[in-house]
Protein backbone atom coordinates (compact mmCIF):
# COMPACT_ATOMS: atom_id res chain seq x y z
CA UNK A 1 0.00 0.00 0.00
CA UNK A 2 2.71 2.39 0.91
CA UNK A 3 4.43 1.71 -2.36
CA UNK A 4 1.20 2.34 -4.34
CA UNK A 5 0.57 5.58 -2.48
CA UNK A 6 4.10 6.70 -3.15
CA UNK A 7 3.68 5.95 -6.83
CA UNK A 8 0.36 7.80 -6.90
CA UNK A 9 1.95 10.76 -5.13
CA UNK A 10 4.84 10.70 -7.58
CA UNK A 11 2.43 10.59 -10.51
CA UNK A 12 0.49 13.49 -9.03
CA UNK A 13 3.68 15.48 -8.59
CA UNK A 14 4.72 14.78 -12.17
CA UNK A 15 1.25 15.57 -13.54
CA UNK A 16 1.11 18.72 -11.43
CA UNK A 17 4.48 19.91 -12.72
CA UNK A 18 3.45 19.02 -16.29
CA UNK A 19 0.22 20.97 -15.84
CA UNK A 20 2.14 23.97 -14.52
CA UNK A 21 4.58 23.67 -17.41
CA UNK A 22 1.67 23.58 -19.91
CA UNK A 23 0.04 26.58 -18.23
CA UNK A 24 3.31 28.50 -18.38
CA UNK A 25 3.77 27.61 -22.06
CA UNK A 26 0.20 28.67 -22.75
CA UNK A 27 0.82 31.98 -20.97
CA UNK A 28 3.94 32.60 -23.02
CA UNK A 29 1.97 31.74 -26.18
CA UNK A 30 -0.73 34.20 -25.15
CA UNK A 31 1.92 36.85 -24.51
CA UNK A 32 3.36 36.18 -27.98
CA UNK A 33 -0.10 36.46 -29.56
CA UNK A 34 -0.80 39.67 -27.64
CA UNK A 35 2.56 41.09 -28.73
CA UNK A 36 1.78 40.13 -32.35
CA UNK A 37 -1.65 41.72 -32.06
CA UNK A 38 -0.02 44.89 -30.70
CA UNK A 39 2.49 44.92 -33.58
CA UNK A 40 -0.19 44.14 -36.16
CA UNK A 41 -2.40 46.94 -34.84
CA UNK A 42 0.48 49.42 -35.05
CA UNK A 43 1.37 48.24 -38.58
CA UNK A 44 -2.30 48.51 -39.60
CA UNK A 45 -2.40 52.11 -38.42
CA UNK A 46 0.88 53.04 -40.10
CA UNK A 47 -0.06 51.45 -43.43
CA UNK A 48 -3.52 53.01 -43.35
CA UNK A 49 -2.00 56.43 -42.66
CA UNK A 50 0.44 56.02 -45.56
CA UNK A 51 -2.46 55.01 -47.80
CA UNK A 52 -4.34 58.13 -46.76
CA UNK A 53 -1.29 60.28 -47.52
CA UNK A 54 -1.12 58.78 -51.02
CA UNK A 55 -4.85 59.36 -51.54
CA UNK A 56 -4.57 62.98 -50.41
CA UNK A 57 -1.56 63.41 -52.70
CA UNK A 58 -3.67 62.15 -55.59
CA UNK A 59 -6.52 64.48 -54.62
CA UNK A 60 -4.08 67.41 -54.55
CA UNK A 61 -2.70 66.53 -57.99
CA UNK A 62 -6.19 66.23 -59.48
CA UNK A 63 -7.30 69.49 -57.85
CA UNK A 64 -4.25 71.35 -59.22
CA UNK A 65 -4.76 69.87 -62.67
CA UNK A 66 -8.42 70.93 -62.78
CA UNK A 67 -7.51 74.42 -61.59
CA UNK A 68 -4.76 74.68 -64.19
CA UNK A 69 -7.13 73.83 -67.05
CA UNK A 70 -10.18 75.63 -65.62
CA UNK A 71 -12.33 72.49 -65.35
CA UNK A 72 -15.16 72.12 -62.81
CA UNK A 73 -14.71 70.05 -59.65
CA UNK A 74 -16.96 67.22 -58.41
CA UNK A 75 -18.93 66.84 -61.63
CA UNK A 76 -18.96 63.02 -61.92
CA UNK A 77 -19.99 60.00 -59.92
CA UNK A 78 -16.35 58.97 -59.70
CA UNK A 79 -15.33 62.22 -58.03
CA UNK A 80 -18.25 62.24 -55.58
CA UNK A 81 -17.82 58.59 -54.54
CA UNK A 82 -14.04 59.09 -54.32
CA UNK A 83 -14.44 62.12 -52.07
CA UNK A 84 -16.91 60.20 -49.89
CA UNK A 85 -14.47 57.28 -49.66
CA UNK A 86 -11.61 59.62 -48.75
CA UNK A 87 -13.74 61.39 -46.14
CA UNK A 88 -14.85 58.03 -44.73
CA UNK A 89 -11.29 56.70 -44.61
CA UNK A 90 -10.11 59.85 -42.83
CA UNK A 91 -12.95 59.60 -40.30
CA UNK A 92 -12.32 55.90 -39.64
CA UNK A 93 -8.58 56.57 -39.29
CA UNK A 94 -9.06 59.44 -36.85
CA UNK A 95 -11.50 57.39 -34.77
CA UNK A 96 -9.05 54.49 -34.74
CA UNK A 97 -6.15 56.74 -33.74
CA UNK A 98 -8.08 58.42 -30.93
CA UNK A 99 -10.03 55.49 -29.50
CA UNK A 100 -8.25 52.28 -30.54
CA UNK A 101 -4.53 53.11 -30.54
CA UNK A 102 -2.79 50.31 -28.58
CA UNK A 103 -0.61 52.71 -26.56
CA UNK A 104 -2.83 55.67 -25.75
CA UNK A 105 -6.28 54.87 -27.15
CA UNK A 106 -8.96 56.22 -24.84
CA UNK A 107 -11.26 53.22 -25.33
CA UNK A 108 -9.14 50.51 -26.97
CA UNK A 109 -11.02 47.59 -25.39
CA UNK A 110 -14.52 48.78 -26.31
CA UNK A 111 -16.03 46.08 -28.50
CA UNK A 112 -18.68 48.40 -29.98
CA UNK A 113 -16.12 50.93 -31.18
CA UNK A 114 -13.95 48.12 -32.57
CA UNK A 115 -16.97 46.64 -34.38
CA UNK A 116 -18.00 49.98 -35.89
CA UNK A 117 -14.38 50.76 -36.87
CA UNK A 118 -14.08 47.34 -38.51
CA UNK A 119 -17.27 47.56 -40.57
CA UNK A 120 -17.05 51.24 -41.53
CA UNK A 121 -13.51 50.54 -42.75
CA UNK A 122 -14.81 47.73 -44.94
CA UNK A 123 -17.63 49.89 -46.31
CA UNK A 124 -15.13 52.67 -47.03
CA UNK A 125 -12.87 50.23 -48.91
CA UNK A 126 -15.80 49.03 -51.00
CA UNK A 127 -16.63 52.67 -51.83
CA UNK A 128 -12.99 53.26 -52.81
CA UNK A 129 -12.98 50.20 -55.09
CA UNK A 130 -16.28 51.34 -56.61
CA UNK A 131 -14.81 54.81 -57.21
CA UNK A 132 -11.82 53.24 -58.99
CA UNK A 133 -14.16 51.27 -61.24
CA UNK A 134 -16.24 54.36 -62.03
CA UNK A 135 -13.11 56.34 -62.91
CA UNK A 136 -11.86 53.55 -65.12
CA UNK A 137 -15.19 53.41 -66.95
CA UNK A 138 -15.00 57.17 -67.53
CA UNK A 139 -11.47 56.85 -68.87
CA UNK A 140 -12.02 54.23 -71.55
CA UNK A 141 -14.56 52.01 -73.26
CA UNK A 142 -11.95 49.47 -74.39
CA UNK A 143 -12.97 46.12 -72.82
CA UNK A 144 -9.41 44.75 -72.77
CA UNK A 145 -8.16 47.73 -70.76
CA UNK A 146 -11.21 47.57 -68.49
CA UNK A 147 -10.66 43.86 -67.80
CA UNK A 148 -6.91 44.31 -67.37
CA UNK A 149 -7.29 47.05 -64.78
CA UNK A 150 -10.48 45.70 -63.18
CA UNK A 151 -9.23 42.17 -62.56
CA UNK A 152 -6.69 43.12 -59.84
CA UNK A 153 -9.27 45.34 -58.13
CA UNK A 154 -11.94 42.65 -58.18
CA UNK A 155 -9.42 40.04 -57.03
CA UNK A 156 -8.39 42.21 -54.07
CA UNK A 157 -11.93 42.95 -52.86
CA UNK A 158 -12.35 39.64 -50.96
CA UNK A 159 -8.94 40.07 -49.32
CA UNK A 160 -9.69 43.63 -48.29
CA UNK A 161 -13.19 42.94 -47.04
CA UNK A 162 -12.54 39.70 -45.12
Amino acid sequence: RQNGAARAGGKMAVSHSLALHCIERFRSLLAFVRARRYTNTKNHGIMSFLGLLCAFGGLYAIYQNKEKFGKPHLNSGHSVVGLLALTGATSVGLAGAVFLHPDFGSDKQNKTIRFVHHWTGKITLIAAFFSCMLGLNQLTENPIILIGFSFPLVALVPLAVM
